[in-house]
C-alpha cells in the first residue's frame, strides 16, 4: 500500500514566572512526522485536521502544547498510528518518557514505525490492551474498515465473536514505579471506564495530574456504561470535570449536576482545581467578550 513520510508542523507558548516575577512568554517551533496512507480511514481522518491548519484533536493537541515540559511522563492509552504519541514525545525531551499502549495489531506496526521514523529514544510502546483487572482474558476486534475502531468485544458478545483473544492488565501494574505522571490520554472506542477501574492506586496516591478521556456515548452505552458512571468514579477521589477548548482557551468546568450535550465526540479533561491555578497562567479573553469577526 502506497504511503509517504508527512511532516507535522506547529507552534506553542509557554509562559513562567521570571527572577523578578514578571509573567513571560517563550514561543516555540517544533516538528514530527509520520507516515501517510492516504487510502486508509483512520490516516483521512488524521489529515482532515492536518490540511485545516490544526494540530490531530486540536483540543488535546493544544492542551498537550500547554501542560507538557521537559521530562514529564505521559501516558498514551489507544495510541492507534501515534500521531498524540509523537507530539507528546516531542514536547517531554530526553528527560521525559511517553508510555503508549496500542493493542490492534495494524496500528501498532504503523506506531512503531512512526516512532523510529523520528529517533524518538523516550517512547516505550506496548501492544497490550488495558482493563479493570489483572490477566483477563477477552477478545479484541481489529476493524478491516478502520483500524481506529478497532476495540474490546464486549462480553455479551464474545461467544459469537471470531475476534481474537488478548490478555488485558491494568494500567496500575504497568506504571506503579512512576511518582508523578503529568497526563494519561484515553481513548479506547467506549472501554475507558474499565480501564480507569484498573486505575485504582493512580487516583488513590494522586499521580496523575491530568486524565483525558473521550466522551462517546454510543461507544460507551455498548459496555453498559455513560457520563455519570465515569464522573461519579472520579469524584470519589477528588476529580472535577472539564471539557478541553479546541482554541487552547482554559479548559471548561462542567459542574456536577450539569447534563452536557454535542453533536460531536468531546474530549473530556478530569483533574483537581488546585492543577489548574497552578498551571494555567495565562488566558486571552478577547475571544470570549468580542464575537469573532465583529470588528
Amino acid at each position: 500500500m502506497d504511503f509517504y513520510e508527512k511532516s507535522v508542523y506547529f507552534n506553542y507558548n509557554n509562559y513562567f514566572y521570571s527572577e523578578k516575577d514578571d509573567l513571560t512568554c517563550a514561543t516555540y517551533s517544533n516538528q514530527f512526522k509520520f507516515n501517510f496512507y492516504p487510502s486508509k480511514e483512520n490516516h483521512k481522518t488524521v489529515n482532515k485536521w492536518l490540511e485545516n491548519g490544526h494540530l490531530y484533536e486540536n483540543d488535546i493537541g493544544l492542551f498537550l502544547t500547554y501542560i507538557l515540559k521537559d521530562g514529564d511522563i505521559a501516558i498514551d492509552v489507544g495510541a492507534n498510528i501515534g500521531l498524540h504519541t509523537l507530539l507528546m514525545s516531542s514536547l517531554i525531551g530526553e528527560n521525559g518518557k511517553v508510555i503508549a499502549f496500542e493493542p490492534g495489531n495494524e496500528s501498532f506496526k504503523e506506531l512503531t514505525q512512526n516512532v523510529i521514523l523520528n529517533n524518538f529514544h523516550n517512547v516505550d510502546l506496548k501492544n497490550k490492551a488495558l482493563g479493570g483487572s489483572k490477566n483477563k482474558k477477552l477478545k479484541f476486534n481489529d476493524s478491516e474498515f478502520d483500524s481506529g475502531h478497532s476495540s474490546v468485544v464486549p462480553e455479551i458478545e464474545s461467544n459469537e465473536s471470531d475476534s481474537r483473544e488478548i490478555t488485558v492488565n491494568t494500567l496500575d501494574s504497568y506504571i506503579y514505579k512512576y511518582k508523578k505522571i503529568k497526563v494519561v490520554k484515553i481513548d479506547v472506542e467506549g472501554y475507558e471506564k474499565h480501564i480507569l477501574n484498573g486505575c485504582k492506586k493512580l487516583l488513590e496516591n494522586n499521580k496523575v495530574r491530568y486524565w483525558i478521556v473521550e466522551y462517546a456515548p454510543h461507544c460507551l452505552a455498548k459496555y453498559g456504561e455513560n457520563l455519570s458512571s465515569i464522573r461519579n468514579y472520579f469524584r470519589k477521589y477528588g476529580y472535577d470535570m472539564f471539557v478541553l477548548d479546541p482554541s487552547c482557551s482554559l479548559p471548561k468546568f462542567i459542574p456536577s449536576n450539569a447534563i452536557i450535550h454535542a453533536k460531536v465526540i468531546p474530549n473530556l479533561l478530569f483533574t483537581k482545581m488546585k492543577f489548574i491555578n497552578k498551571d494555567w497562567l495565562f488566558e486571552d479573553l478577547t475571544s470570549h467578550i468580542n464575537p469573532r469577526n465583529l470588528f
